[in-house]
C-alpha cells in the first residue's frame, strides 16, 4: 500500500514507537504509510506546550506538558498548528474524553454552542454497516407511548 498518489495525506498515528510497532507485527499489519507521531518524543512538543499554557492562563507549563503528553491533546495541538487536517480518535477513549481535548486545545468556532461526535464500529466478522431502524408506535392509534 502506498501513500503517494491518494487523495489524502500522510496519515499520523500517536502512540509510542515501539508499541505501534509491536501491536502491528502481533496482528499481521503493515505499516508503510503512517507517520509516527510519540507524543513524548516528538520535537513538536516544546512549541505544544507552550502554545498550550499561552492560550490557557489558568494552565501552568508543568500542567501543559501533562496535558501535550496525552496523544487526545497532541493530536488536537497537531491540527490547532496545522501540522494535521483532522484527528481521528476514540478507538481507545471515550467520547467525552476526545471531545473535552478537542474543546481545550482547538475551541469551539464563533457562534457555536453545542459540539457533537460520532463513531461507526465494525467487526471483524461484519464488513457491512448496518442501519438499524426501530419503528415508532404511533401514539395516536395505540394510546401508548412512542417506543
Amino acid at each position: 500500500m502506498s501513500c503517494k498518489g491518494a487523495a489524502w495525506h500522510s496519515p499520523y498515528c500517536w502512540a509510542t514507537l515501539f508499541d505501534l510497532r509491536d501491536y502491528a507485527h502481533r496482528a499481521g499489519v503493515a505499516l508503510p504509510c503512517l507517520a509516527i507521531a510519540d507524543p513524548h518524543n516528538s520535537p513538536l512538543i516544546d512549541s505544544f506546550v507552550s502554545a498550550y499554557a499561552d492560550q490557557n492562563k489558568t494552565v501552568d507549563r508543568q500542567q501543559a506538558q501533562k496535558q501535550m503528553a496525552d496523544p487526545l491533546y497532541f493530536g488536537a495541538m497537531m491540527v490547532r498548528q496545522q501540522h494535521a487536517d483532522i484527528c481521528i480518535a476514540g478507538n481507545l477513549s471515550t467520547s467525552g474524553d476526545v471531545v473535552r481535548a478537542a474543546i481545550k486545545v482547538i475551541g469551539v468556532a464563533a457562534g457555536n454552542k453545542t459540539v457533537s461526535s460520532f463513531f461507526l464500529m465494525s467487526s471483524a466478522r461484519q464488513h457491512r454497516f448496518q442501519t438499524v431502524r426501530r419503528r415508532r408506535r404511533d401514539t395516536r392509534t395505540h394510546g401508548g407511548t412512542a417506543g
